[in-house]
């Protein structure tokens, strides 16, 4: 088994939902997010997506940058509706800079994944 940001715990999709439903959570937000993330990179989780998709609408910068980072880099494998999401969240001005420095670390870490495979 892979590690995973929340340890050695395969965690079911239903849980990390449930999770992210509630106001007090056993874990960090962003770490529940990433792990939803992955799911959804790793397999075709269509509910992962569209859990994602939803916290592009959150009031939190944080979920807004996490999901929007997962949504715009994974992009082969979005359904029309995340398509169509994302290119609305790109369109709203006060989500600019979250936008700018989503590309920022994903090109940062693209570079570093580049140097470690070479």
């Amino acid at each position: 088994m892979r590690e995973r940001a929340l340890g050695l715990i395969d965690f079911r999709l239903e849980d990390l939902e449930k999770e992210l439903a509630e106001s007090k959570t056993s874990y960090p937000r962003c770490l529940v997010i990433n792990e939803i993330g992955v799911i959804w990179a790793e397999k075709p989780e269509k509910r992962a997506e569209v859990i994602l998709r939803e916290l592009l609408g959150s009031d939190s910068d944080k979920d807004r940058a996490l999901a929007y980072c997962y949504l715009s880099t994974v992009a082969a494998k979005t359904e029309k509706e995340t398509e169509n999401a994302l290119q609305k969240f790109e369109g709203k001005e006060y989500n600019g800079e979250i936008i700018r420095n989503a590309k920022r670390q994903i090109e940062r870490i693209r570079r570093e994944l580049a140097q470690k495979w070479n």
